[in-house]
């Protein structure tokens, strides 16, 4: 539905869960498979879909039961683009976004986890990171995220990231 993103995934032959309930969970699933077992890189948006204000939101764990059957690595990318154009919006409001990749995590990393602990520890890494590219931006008093509102929900991220680096170190 998204004009040139939708036919740049439709042209190269990726897989898109669609909305509606169009095709099943599973046959997104195996065919995200047999693209990893080809040897292709696979992107996947572990939220499943933008969030509606700026923070982040559960991570779903289809990805990383793939991850763990097909033994890959895990190659996490932190995006700050939410400002730049909404979710619902037709309005370009910034012009300014951050893209950071982060240290591949090798597949004997996690081996050892289960795939809700496979997200938990991903997620611990990208928030971690995600907030802090937050905090740089925050020194720019024109930054979105120093309203009360996005201060408000960047605590409670924090406070999330607290409670996943608790679990994280327990496994």
């Amino acid at each position: 539905k998204i004009p040139v993103f939708g036919l740049g995934v439709s042209v190269t032959g990726n897989v898109s869960v669609k909305r509606d309930g169009q095709g099943s969970q599973l046959d997104n699933y195996l065919q995200a498979a047999e693209i990893v077992s080809a040897g292709y890189p696979l992107v996947i948006f572990p939220e499943g879909t933008r969030s509606r204000n700026g923070k982040m939101n559960r991570f779903q764990n289809s990805a990383f039961m793939l991850a763990l059957e097909k033994k890959a690595e895990i190659v996490p990318v932190v995006l700050d683009t939410w400002n730049v154009l909404r979710p619902g919006s037709k309005l370009i409001r910034d012009h300014h976004f951050t893209l950071k990749v982060l240290d591949t995590i090798r597949f004997d990393e996690f081996q050892h986890l289960n795939y809700k602990e496979v997200s938990t520890f991903v997620k611990t890494k990208m928030l971690s990171q995600f907030l802090e590219v937050i905090q740089k931006k925050k020194a720019d008093q024109r930054y979105y995220r120093n309203s009360k509102k996005f201060r408000e929900l960047d605590q409670e991220m924090s406070d999330e990231l607290s409670d996943l680096l608790d679990r994280v170190n327990s496994i």
